[in-house]
């Protein structure tokens, strides 16, 4: 069953990011308090240089730690270290658009910088069973937090792991296999708007 095969990778995912958190706060702690922080507040060198360190870090155990046990599920499983360039100019466009909307906590902003995706047939049809699942992972602290967006011709379930609010959290999208090009399609009208954001907030 499809929630059968969304639990297990879950439960690896879990475990890889707890093995990733020992492995990098003991190297490089983190004081800072990410639900508290702006991301106007977070545009400072010691945020930055940080952030930086971590999506370098990501980068060099994407293989050893993070993809261990998931290189079986590789059909239906994808995952990405975003680039610092892109991580940087999402803060940045969200910094300008605090100006008006009011303050966004950096942790909801750079909640993907390790993101991995699930395309799966029948996510749809198993809307309530995924649900409860989650909702079941999240009660044992499995994953931190998770919603289902329903954004225009987005459909998704969005789910993070996160030890604390010190630590840089990890997400996975579950989509179904039917609404794949058109989540592609919104997922560059996005990106579009925030680098409309970055020109304007330019001039």
């Amino acid at each position: 069953m499809v929630t059968d095969q969304i639990e297990t990778i879950i439960l690896i995912i879990h475990q890889n990011y707890q093995t990733f958190c020992e492995f990098y706060y003991s190297k490089y702690p983190f004081e800072a308090n990410l639900r508290k922080l702006s991301c106007a507040e977070a545009l400072n060198d010691d945020f930055l240089v940080q952030m930086f360190i971590y999506i370098n870090s990501l980068t060099q155990a994407q293989s050893a730690i993070i993809g261990k046990g998931l290189l079986k599920y590789s059909e239906f499983l994808r995952m990405r270290v975003k680039q610092y360039d892109t991580a940087y100019h999402k803060v940045l466009a969200k910094s300008i658009s605090e100006e008006s909307d009011g303050e966004y906590p950096i942790i909801k902003v750079i909640n993907d910088l390790m993101g991995m995706r699930i395309i799966l047939p029948n996510v749809n049809d198993n809307y309530d069973q995924i649900r409860a699942l989650l909702n079941c992972l999240k009660k044992q602290k499995i994953i931190s937090r998770f919603y289902h967006r329903d954004d225009h011709n987005y459909h998704a379930f969005h789910c993070y792991f996160k030890d604390s609010n010190m630590t840089f959290p990890w997400e996975l999208q579950i989509w179904d296999q039917k609404d794949e090009q058109e989540n592609v399609t919104a997922h560059l009208r996005h990106n579009q708007e925030r680098d409309d954001i970055l020109k304007e907030g330019g001039k």
